[in-house]
């Protein structure tokens, strides 16, 4: 199988709080260039990078870093390795993240452009495959990251927000291997943050390619009685990462005792994992999510009402917002699989 698989907690490279900046008092604002990165050559068809090529292989690639503003400055370029999001999905380390794969592969000998207004120049960089290395689709990237100063208003509010504008080009090495898309379950725990009882599945992508798919979650009593069935998405996943992937209980939250969690995984080109688990809802659990005050009230009725409708509402919306922030101020363009 190779390294064993890792757990690497992601840490995502933009800060962004798009939304809530028009009604923050204290916001910070960065000024100066808005970056883009396109790729140069054929390798970059698809919006980002893909190259094949063995172990042992050195690559030379070119990317343009264009300023698509009028402001004149100065941004910073380096690699990163790219991991698998908390909730799925491909995500890239911060730059004080230890890289091991595609973005310790990769050397720019152009650390630092200059920029006038609406400026474009062109960086080279150069790919050295390890010897040795597992064959499969790995997958890191170039970074751009504008230096700015950063301007604080409201002040006296005593809140402020640090926003932190950075632009990322996927890099995927594709290593000559058999493919092998295989993943694993092994474990659930039940926690989550206030008012939301969230299971957590333990899964990872021991292959070596990247796999996209769907899933199902049955619980049921002890006694063999169904309580819930949810499904979820399961976005592009990395190999050799491993995440506790979150699904949210809708309806009655489960009293504390002992639960079995039946997961069904269909991903990849039709490949199907089902796996029986084990699950207990403790009295500190239910403490946790729901507040000592509301405790009593799950723990005698085996269940409760959940969070009201206006939670519910409030919390999509955050959600949006951030989303929506992300998107703004993180250009990323990623593999699709």
């Amino acid at each position: 199988m190779g390294r064993p698989l890792r757990r690497r907690a992601p840490a995502v490279l933009a800060v962004t709080i798009g939304l809530l900046a028009a009604v923050a008092p204290g916001t910070v604002r960065a000024a100066g260039p808005t970056v883009s990165l396109t790729p140069v050559g054929p390798a970059g068809g698809k919006g980002y990078f893909v190259y094949s090529a063995r172990a042992g292989a050195r690559i030379t690639g070119q990317v343009a870093v264009v300023n698509t503003s009028t402001a004149r400055g100065t941004v910073l370029l380096y690699p990163v390795d790219a991991t698998t999001g908390q909730t799925s999905g491909a995500v890239y380390l911060s730059r004080a993240r230890p890289r091991r794969d595609v973005g310790a592969w990769t050397r720019l000998p152009t650390r630092r452009v200059v920029l006038g207004g609406h400026g474009r120049a062109l960086v080279t960089f150069v790919v050295r495959v390890p010897h040795g290395v597992r064959g499969g689709q790995h997958l890191g990237a170039i970074v751009a990251q504008p230096v700015t100063p950063l301007h604080r208003y409201g002040v006296k509010s005593g809140f402020h927000i640090n926003v932190q504008a950075l632009t990322v080009l996927a890099l995927q090495v594709n290593v000559p291997a058999r493919p092998v898309q295989r993943m694993m379950v092994n474990g659930c725990r039940v926690g989550g943050p206030h008012g939301y009882q969230t299971i957590f599945i333990g899964m990872g992508n021991t292959g070596n390619q990247f796999v996209k798919g769907s899933g199902s979650l049955t619980v049921t009593s002890a006694a063999g009685r169904q309580l819930k069935r949810q499904s979820f998405a399961v976005d592009t996943f990395l190999p050799r990462t491993a995440i506790s992937y979150p699904v949210v209980l809708t309806g009655r939250p489960l009293g504390p005792g002992h639960y079995r969690a039946a997961v069904s995984l269909t991903y990849g080109s039709g490949r199907h994992l089902g796996r029986g688990l084990g699950c207990t809802v403790s009295s500190h659990s239910i403490v946790q999510v729901f507040g000592a005050a509301n405790a009593a009230q799950v723990t005698r009725a085996g269940g409760g009402s959940g969070p009201s409708p206006l939670v519910i509402v409030l919390g999509g919306a955050a959600l949006l917002a951030l989303g929506f922030g992300a998107a703004v101020a993180m250009n990323r363009r990623a593999p699709r699989v």
